[in-house]
């Protein structure tokens, strides 16, 4: 991987203050692994679209809604979560150096185990992701992926190719998973809440995770369960031993 990178001076407009609770996540012209940013505000990467609403958001007295904002037909609405979770953080830590660490199917595994009634159980995975976690006084503050669906791995061809079908990712119809932070409390023993997008739909999920931060690297290391109910996923396998709802997920980053 390559060193850290320093934005040149004035690629911004100059007085210009950022604070590490004013995340920006996705910057696109992240050309190594970390990229160090001072006192210049950071392109925020959104799921939908891009939106010059945030700077007049910052400048705002007015209470900040729920983060979860209600659709009407009550689902999820992705772009106002992000919205809303990014204005309503507190500046906790100032004026500070921020770095974001990029994140590929290089240094990055996600793996996932089905388990069935019987215990019988299968394992797999995804080989394409691109993403960036963002670092502000050696502590991730935002985390966010993007998961090319068709990647996956499992082990069995077979299985493979069923897990990609209707019946579970739908890789043709939705060709990536994506998760984007809205908030990372603790330190080294954290835990991560955030929007995941699966399958189509989008919801709330909360996970541990044990991070830590040295020179120009990141470690993380995750396990937790995901619904997959949750997203449309449904399948049940044989009436005598069904599939349960819930898939093991592994997550390391520079292990």
């Amino acid at each position: 991987m390559g060193g850290p990178h320093r934005r040149p001076a004035g690629s911004h407009s100059t007085g210009e203050r950022v604070s590490c609770s004013q995340r920006k996540i996705g910057n696109p012209d992240v050309p190594t692994s970390l990229s160090r940013m001072k006192g210049q505000p950071m392109k925020r990467y959104l799921m939908c679209f891009a939106t010059l609403a945030f700077a007049a958001g910052c400048a705002s007295e007015e209470p900040v809604a729920d983060p979860a904002v209600e659709t009407e037909h009550g689902g999820v609405d992705e772009a106002a979560y992000s919205e809303n979770a990014a204005a309503g953080e507190h500046d906790e830590h100032g004026d500070h150096e921020h770095v974001m660490f990029a994140l590929s199917g290089d240094n990055t595994e996600v793996l996932f185990t089905g388990v069935k009634d019987s215990g019988d159980s299968h394992s797999g995975g995804f080989k394409t992701l691109t993403g960036e976690m963002e670092i502000c006084e050696d502590k991730v503050i935002g985390l966010m992926v993007t998961i090319e669906t068709d990647s996956l791995w499992s082990d069995a061809d077979r299985l493979t190719g069923h897990l990609k079908n209707e019946d579970f990712f739908s890789v043709n119809e939705f060709p990536e998973m994506k998760f984007e932070s809205s908030s990372i409390t603790g330190d080294g023993e954290v835990t991560v809440t955030g929007m995941l997008t699966m399958h189509g739909e989008t919801a709330e999920i909360s996970f541990p995770a044990t991070i830590s931060v040295e020179d120009d690297s990141v470690k993380m290391t995750s396990e937790f369960q995901v619904d997959r109910t949750k997203f449309g996923m449904d399948y049940v396998g044989k009436a005598d031993d069904p599939i349960k709802p819930e898939v093991d997920i592994k997550v390391t980053v520079g292990g």
